[in-house]
């Protein structure tokens, strides 16, 4: 059995601190757990971002999924405060 792809983020760390306490989500609850409509959550599962699986005709969300989504988006939201973090002004000391 192959090990799973390494990642920059642990996803079971970003799972307990978003309170991911079950392996599978429906629709709605991963909306509450993202802040996000189920509309938004469609559209996510739809462009493949967020994982899908369905027992029956029912719709779940794996946590490991959850997880991903947020640490992805975490991480771009840092490299893009970082991006556009001005550089400090230098001053030369012979003149104020």
């Amino acid at each position: 059995m192959s090990d799973p792809p390494a990642t920059h983020f642990d996803l079971t760390a970003v799972g307990r601190e978003f309170g991911l306490d079950q392996a599978l989500y429906p629709v709605i609850e991963a909306a509450k757990k993202l802040g996000l409509s189920r509309a938004r959550i469609y559209e996510l599962i739809g462009d493949r971002t967020l994982e899908c699986l369905h027992i029956g005709a029912k719709p779940l969300i794996p946590a490991p999924s959850i997880a991903r989504l947020i640490a992805e988006r975490r991480e771009a939201a840092r490299a893009s405060r970082a991006a556009t973090q001005k550089a400090p002004i230098r001053r030369s000391r012979g003149r104020p």
